[in-house]
């Protein structure tokens, strides 16, 4: 009887654990996550913000924590509101002289070597602030998190520059993963430019695809 019954125990759970239960609410707290994290950047000034936010969210997931995911971003979103704040001005700085140079190409319609060079540093400056960006987004997430948690000391997240410190020496030393990482963020804004309307589900999008299976819970059942 037990081999027979086992099959039929997990014929409404996936390959990787998961139930339909479980990821018809992954799916609603995906959703859930990327219209707060959409409210959250309607000041602008605070994108990087909300992106560590939403981020310390999937963090969590991944972890395999018991996530309400409105206390959680609500939470992260106060604790990395300083560090968050001051990490954008720095990055703004290469990512606004990135943009000069390429408007520049484009209005000017310079000689074809001054063009490739100033095409060149302006892709790189815009591309590499966003790498960096989205790289401290996600290490002020995970210490957000962690200080809510009484993991880490909460007056570290005062400080922004050791955060993107480590956030440009990791985009550094894997090239690979920090060219995909700007790739998927392009892909992403064209869709946005394009449809509006897809900006919370483009957020939610990454979030699930960063997130992954719930291992721990999954773990911890069987």
């Amino acid at each position: 009887m037990s081999a027979v019954a086992a099959p039929r125990r997990s014929r409404g759970r996936a390959e990787g654990g998961w139930t339909m239960r479980e990821v018809l609410a992954r799916g609603a707290d995906v959703v859930a996550l990327g219209i707060l994290w959409a409210l959250a950047c309607l000041p602008l000034l605070t994108v990087l913000v909300a992106t560590a936010a939403l981020c310390a969210v999937v963090h969590a997931w991944r972890r395999g924590l018991p996530v309400s995911v409105r206390g959680v971003f609500g939470a992260a979103l106060r604790r990395a509101l300083g560090a968050g704040l001051r990490g954008q001005l720095v990055l703004l700085a290469p990512a606004a002289v990135g943009t000069v140079d390429l408007l520049w190409v484009a209005a000017t319609s310079p000689p074809m070597l001054p063009a490739a060079a100033a095409t060149a540093a302006g892709v790189l400056a815009l591309g590499g602030s966003c790498a960096v960006g989205a790289r401290f987004c996600a290490l002020l997430g995970r210490a957000a998190l962690e200080a809510d948690r009484g993991e880490r000391d909460p007056q570290s997240l005062g400080r922004a520059r050791p955060i993107l410190r480590e956030a440009a020496l990791d985009c550094a030393a894997h090239p690979v993963r920090t060219a995909g990482a700007v790739a998927a963020m392009v892909v992403v804004a064209t869709a946005v430019l394009t449809v509006p309307v897809l900006l919370p589900l483009g957020a939610a999008a990454l979030a699930m695809i960063a997130a992954g299976p719930p291992r721990a819970r999954a773990a911890s059942r069987a």
